[in-house]
């Protein structure tokens, strides 16, 4: 049986560095999860103190700081609101919407915020609603997984002949289902990139008909009203609401908003 040698004295000096940016690093990857919870708790305890524009505040930085998470987003949208932030309460509703389009409170949230609008505002669109229902990750891994059926499919039947015929029409329907949402994904993206959408968070604003403060006033938008963006100028930017209305605002009267989520 052999003895093993004591360490050099390089060695253990060594093993102590490791050893302490071992316990360095564990320490800052505990701290940096127990800051932001300690952060979120006390700002959902300034919400039940009733301290709503506190609450905001507290809120926001967390975001600022790189914080995102649907319990985030829909906790902000529900101190806004509370502060009487319309706009804004929907833009969080939208963010916490994009990361969590299912959520029955969310959707209720916004529904409610919706209808305190006045004034013009995007219209609803059957298609956009159906496909927001679904996040762009979601549609596009329904789409993965079902074309790689097809695949798996289609090499059971080289592998197996006589399975051939039994396998037919499940080959059909996998292909026709991957087709869909191949095409759902397809669409999801165009929604999600072709355009840019925001809310209006002030109490009221005139739109120009030229991006500059002189030209002629078109028509009023009030606080919540959701507008597509359609250019931007010195920070000005074209925004409609339909077909009868097209106007320049401030950008600083406008929070940008994720894909319209029409429900």
């Amino acid at each position: 049986m052999n003895l093993r040698n004591q360490p050099a004295g390089d060695e253990v000096t060594s093993r102590v560095i490791a050893t302490i940016a071992v316990l360095l690093l564990s320490a800052g990857a505990i701290l940096a999860a127990t800051v932001p919870a300690a952060g979120f708790d006390a700002a959902n305890k300034l919400w039940e103190q009733g301290k709503y524009p506190e609450a905001v505040s507290a809120y926001e930085t967390l975001r600022a700081q790189g914080q995102t998470s649907v319990a985030l987003w829909y906790n902000l949208g529900n101190a806004r609101f509370k502060s009487g932030q319309i706009g804004k309460a929907m833009a969080a509703y939208l963010e916490a919407s994009r990361l969590s389009p299912r959520d029955p409170d969310i959707r209720a949230n916004l529904q409610f915020a919706r209808k305190r609008v006045q004034g013009p505002t995007l219209a609803g669109d059957p298609v956009h609603a159906w496909l927001s229902r679904f996040t762009l990750n979601e549609w596009g891994t329904a789409a993965a997984v079902t074309l790689w059926l097809v695949f798996a499919q289609l090499i059971a039947r080289q592998i197996w002949p006589a399975a051939k015929s039994a396998l037919r029409p499940w080959t059909l329907i996998t292909s026709g289902l991957a087709l869909l949402l191949i095409a759902g994904a397809g669409a999801a993206y165009s929604f999600e990139t072709s355009g840019r959408y925001g809310v209006i968070i002030v109490e009221k604003v005139q739109a120009h008909s030229s991006p500059f403060e002189g030209s002629d006033k078109t028509f009023d938008l009030q606080d919540g009203a959701e507008v597509r963006i359609l250019d931007e100028k010195e920070g000005w930017i074209q925004v409609t609401t339909d077909p009868r209305r097209t106007g320049w605002i401030q950008k600083q009267h406008v929070e940008l908003a994720r894909m319209h989520d029409w429900t």
